[in-house]
């Protein structure tokens, strides 16, 4: 049975912590509030544990990812981060031609009862990015 890659699974968590890779994460060492979340999100491909740069920078950034979202031009990168889940940000002309790039390739994970890939909605990803531009909160 085929399945809509646009919609995730149902997850539940008590607390979340979305991580960026700004130099600005510097400016205090929160790794360990960072990791204590249920749930970590973090954006683009900064190195966490598994690698030695992600090491260097745990004290400040964490080492915890429950999800990564990265854009579509940057999926294949998926496979440096085994254990995270992936939200996809489908940034070509129209949401539907992602579809291919996700479910196409069988050698991709994002088929099957619990796919680790999601296809997320550009639209989407763009008023949550102008709603955080908004906040004061780091």
């Amino acid at each position: 049975r085929q399945r809509n890659a646009t919609v995730p699974a149902v997850q539940r968590f008590k607390s979340c912590a979305v991580v960026g890779n700004s130099g600005t994460l510097l400016q205090a060492e929160l790794g360990a509030e960072i990791d204590a979340h249920d749930a970590v999100i973090r954006v683009n491909h900064a190195p966490v544990a598994h690698s030695a740069a992600g090491q260097r920078y745990a004290r400040w950034a964490g080492i915890k990812t429950t999800w990564r979202v990265v854009t579509s031009q940057w999926f294949r990168e998926e496979k440096k981060d085994p254990t995270a889940r992936i939200l996809a940000v489908c940034d070509r002309g129209f949401v539907y031609s992602c579809q291919n790039l996700l479910m196409g390739n069988p050698g991709h994970l994002s088929v099957g009862p619990n796919p680790r890939v999601h296809n997320v909605n550009p639209r989407f990803y763009g008023e949550v990015r102008r709603l955080v531009g908004k906040s004061a909160i780091p």
